[in-house]
């Protein structure tokens, strides 16, 4: 037996492991990327090899195989043994795992270490690691003096290859332990089997099954993961080689989580992290891919994420990120419609109106065939307005005088003094005020703007006098009948006194529907009526 004494301060190794290595399980972490690095050595040679790790952990012993390189007494010595061991063979590549603290950090869990190992070019040795006191003992063993709780060990590693058998204190935690390898270790590129099970899975997978959307994996300037969306909080989540990132929508929301050191050479200290030669490349990297999570969100997102897209096209000022987002309101329309269908719907007329609430105004430039826009929040306001600006089109307030002026309120037009009117006209206008006499409605006849049939003013009903409907009602055949005129005109005036109780807002969609049905019907009606007049007067008795 020979012993090997390596000095240091224990209290100050168990802090360091706890900082460094995020937690006291660490260890079982860095032994498997020890098997990992010990692996890729043997490759660099015999690139034709089939890496794997396998775990098995049961409550009295952790065991970490791999066929990987191996070591002999001089790699022993020289890294496994050493508190700075940086590189087995090769030059620094700065693996997690190869220095000495990584391997130490296991005694935070571990009573007691047996190395079991063989190179190509060496026999097999045997150590055995265990603290006392300030310091680690490493016994150099031979075969006889193995303890049996370790023969079955001794050949798993093959030709070449090491096993790693850790005791512990009291007894390990089966399912901590598992559970903790398979989130840490879940995207090593070598095959990792744990207690039968193959844990490896792609970044994207890993999302997936946390239940992410948008999910966009990347390999770009030596940062590989992936991230993706979550509604239920709205976060985005994201792995980028084993750094876990939580809460994360821009890079100023904080870094924590497990490290791999192959390519992102950085610690789970965010201090550490922003002093890091790779810190911007890293920031870079994570602020792009954000931004492609949350544009990808937006081409089928659901209402759960709109206040998040709204907020990212806002900081982003990329108003095409609202494009697939129903959350814009026009006027006479229920349901509200997204970008998409507003910039589609204002191509014709190369004009996007808004206002802050609904008025009669919006509600004739509508009819003329205007997107006119409301309910809008400040943030939404301003995103439309880019939208509507970078797409070539115009924007404006519904009154604004170029507004006025497409509604027709600016075209001429004349209130008919009723001495003017015909004794016809007269008698319709007598007819319409009794329908609207609960309403406390005036009702004139007017001349212009010959767009409507009828316009609504607060507190006013204005009949177009050369309107279609109007003159159906002033038929001689029609006119001595006070209940056909109600008929034919009913359903304009029920339009217009929807306006009046605006502030219960109805749909305009549905009355103009409801009014061009109507006419169509009354149209017929009156034909009919006028035939049976005709063909019929001595039998009417009126």
């Amino acid at each position: 037996m020979k012993l090997h004494q390596i000095t240091i301060d224990r209290k100050s190794l168990g802090e360091e492991v706890v900082y460094k290595y995020g937690d006291s399980n660490a260890g079982f972490r860095e032994l498997i990327q020890n098997a990992k690095d010990a692996i890729l050595d043997h490759q660099e040679v015999h690139p034709e090899l089939e890496g794997f790790i396998q775990v098995n952990i049961f409550s009295d012993v952790v065991e970490v195989t791999d066929n990987g390189v191996g070591m002999n007494i001089k790699s022993l010595k020289d890294f496994l043994l050493r508190m700075y061991g940086t590189s087995k063979d090769r030059t620094a590549k700065n693996r997690a795992g190869v220095f000495g603290r990584g391997f130490f950090a296991i005694f935070k869990e571990a009573i007691e270490v047996f190395v079991l190992t063989k190179s190509e070019t060496s026999p097999r040795m045997f150590l055995r690691v265990y603290p006392k006191e300030n310091w680690f003992i490493a016994e150099e063993l031979t075969l006889t003096e193995l303890p049996p709780k370790t023969l079955g060990y001794i050949r798993k590693c093959g030709n070449h290859g090491s096993t790693i058998l850790c005791f512990p204190r009291t007894e390990f935690n089966i399912d901590e332990v598992y559970n903790y390898l398979s989130e840490t270790c879940q995207f090593f590129d070598i095959p990792i089997i744990i207690n039968g099970r193959t844990i490896n899975q792609s970044f994207s997978e890993a999302l997936e099954q946390r239940g992410s959307r948008a999910i966009v994996a990347f390999d770009k300037l030596g940062v590989q993961g992936a991230l993706g969306y979550k509604a239920n909080d709205n976060m985005i989540q994201t792995f980028v080689y084993q750094i876990k990132v939580m809460n994360l929508i821009s890079p100023e929301g904080g870094v924590n989580g497990y490290i791999n050191y192959d390519k992102l050479e950085v610690t789970p200290s965010r201090d550490a992290l922003v002093q890091n030669e790779n810190y911007n490349n890293f920031i870079s990297v994570l602020t792009e891919m954000c931004s492609a999570v949350l544009q990808k969100l937006s081409k089928d997102p659901t209402p759960d994420d709109y206040q998040r897209l709204l907020d990212f096209a806002y900081s982003s000022l990329d108003p095409t990120i609202l494009s697939n987002l129903q959350i814009f309101r026009l006027v006479g329309i229920e349901d509200k419609i997204t970008l998409k269908e507003v910039m589609t719907r204002a191509n014709d007329k190369q004009i996007v109106f808004i206002t802050e609430e609904r008025t009669f105004l919006a509600d004739r430039l509508k009819k003329r065939g205007y997107v006119v826009i409301h309910e809008l929040s400040p943030r939404l306001r301003e995103m439309l307005i880019k939208a509507v600006t970078d797409s070539g089109l115009t924007v404006s307030q519904v009154d604004s005088p170029f507004g006025k002026k497409l509604a027709g309120i600016l075209a001429p037009r004349r209130i008919v003094p009723e001495e003017e009117l015909s004794k016809d006209e007269k008698k319709v206008l007598e007819i319409v005020r009794s329908m609207v006499s609960d309403k406390e409605m005036k009702v004139e006849i007017m001349e212009g703007d010959p767009f409507d049939d009828a316009e609504h003013m607060p507190g006013i009903i204005r009949l177009q006098r050369s309107s279609e409907l109007l003159q159906l009602a002033l038929d001689l055949d029609i006119i001595s009948y006070p209940f056909m005129i109600k008929v034919i005109l009913t359903p304009l005036i029920a339009h217009e006194v929807a306006h009046e109780e605006i502030g219960n807002i109805h749909d305009e969609q549905f009355y103009e529907v409801y009014e061009i049905i109507l006419k169509t019907m009354q149209k017929k009606l009156f034909t009919e009526f006028k035939s049976i007049i005709r063909s019929n007067t001595s039998k009417l008795g009126y």
